[in-house]
């Protein structure tokens, strides 16, 4: 158990997770936004570049900032993005990842990686995301299968 001391008394940390939150805001709170570039997982080509702020968490940059940047998704259309690890490999997220900052996976690199799935790809995948509005807005699927 650690102790810090603030005005109000000691601070007690009784578990990983109040620790955990409490540095992720910290973290938050010194960093500027960054851009961050969006690579097609097939060609390894640049598609565009966002503006993701410390507080933006994963899923909504999924479902709001990425369909806004690139408005060529179609509508139903299911795609699925990954984290570059240190590596330079492409990572999977997971759905407990979605409530997380997306600074989080950008230790080594500022690229995040998309892939557009078939109908076939998506029966494999745990979750996707799914154009509702064209340039607008996504969704995240779990998939039942």
């Amino acid at each position: 158990m650690n102790n810090y001391i603030n005005n109000n008394g000691p601070l007690t940390f009784n578990n990983y997770e109040d620790l955990k939150n409490l540095f992720y805001q910290l973290l938050r709170e010194n960093q500027n936004p960054r851009a961050v570039k969006v690579v097609a997982q097939k060609s390894g080509k640049h598609i565009t570049n966002i503006t993701v702020h410390p507080h933006y968490t994963v899923s909504h940059v999924f479902q709001n900032i990425i369909p806004q940047a690139i408005p060529e998704l179609l509508g139903n259309q299911n795609y699925e993005i990954f984290w570059q690890d240190q590596r330079g490999d492409a990572s999977v997220f997971f759905l407990k990842d979605m409530d997380l900052p997306l600074f989080n996976y950008l230790q080594s690199s500022d690229s995040i990686i998309i892939s557009t799935l078939t109908p076939n790809d998506v029966n494999k995948k745990p979750f996707f995301f799914q154009i509702i509005q064209q340039g607008k807005k996504a969704i995240i699927i779990p998939n039942q299968k």
